[in-house]
């Protein structure tokens, strides 16, 4: 079964929000978005879904958001 990587396209000056969800010894997980709109519903539906993940809201360099493992 053939795969299809997609690849987006955010222009260069169009704000660019990630979410990292960090264990160690396992592989980031992120989400990115082009609003903070966007941004904001991915980290409020994402809180329970990674419980023993640090989770990390970023614009660019600068961290919005850190949130703890909670289990």
């Amino acid at each position: 079964m053939a795969y299809r990587i997609h690849t987006p396209d955010f222009p260069e000056d169009f704000a660019l929000y990630i979410i990292w969800a960090e264990r160690p010894g396992r592989r980031q997980t992120t989400v990115a978005a082009g609003c903070l709109a966007a941004m904001d519903a991915a980290w409020s539906a994402i809180q329970d879904r990674y419980p023993d993940e640090e989770l990390r809201l970023q614009q660019g360099a600068l961290v919005m958001q850190r949130r703890a493992p909670i289990r």
